[in-house]
């Protein structure tokens, strides 16, 4: 949640010290919250699998890395760049528009982009705690039994 954080106020940020702030939110929690993942992680796999999870897990994340990579630049440039531009200006509610708030161009488009992703986070993060299964994920009781026949090994 407070990656989220972080990227919102990346989002909203128009200073060089804000950016800092803001990236050392980002970077700090998350170091934190990956070590947590991976933890779970190696306390849940058995230790002859883990090798074998713990690649896939990184092909899968890798693979899926790449579709928020090539769409975000074409997302920019294309569509919330002409919106950012000086000649249309975004006015939510005739006192508040998008570019005092984020900024012209391709910095703003950016930026919105930052502000959205991270309260996407929030969002979701938010919503976990609504999931008893995630909240207890360590605990032995919601561990399904793993039958090690089940694996095929070679």
């Amino acid at each position: 949640m407070l990656v989220g954080t972080g990227a919102i106020i990346l989002g909203l940020s128009k200073t060089l010290v804000s950016y800092i702030v803001a990236c050392s939110i980002i970077g700090v929690f998350g170091v934190i919250t990956n070590s947590s993942n991976q933890a779970i992680w190696q306390s849940k796999v058995p230790p002859d699998l883990q090798g074998r999870v713990f690649s896939a897990r990184r092909v899968i994340a890798q693979c899926v890395s790449i579709l928020p990579m090539a769409t975000s630049g074409p997302l920019v440039y294309n569509f919330l760049t002409p919106i950012f531009n000086n000649s249309s200006v975004i006015v939510l509610n005739k006192s508040i528009n998008l570019t005092s708030i984020f900024g012209e161009g391709n910095g703003g488009a950016i930026s919105l982009l930052s502000f959205l992703a991270g309260g996407m986070i929030v969002i979701i993060s938010l919503l976990s705690f609504l999931f008893p299964v995630i909240m207890r994920v360590e605990e032995e009781s919601y561990e399904e039994e793993i039958d090690e026949e089940d694996f095929i090994t070679d």
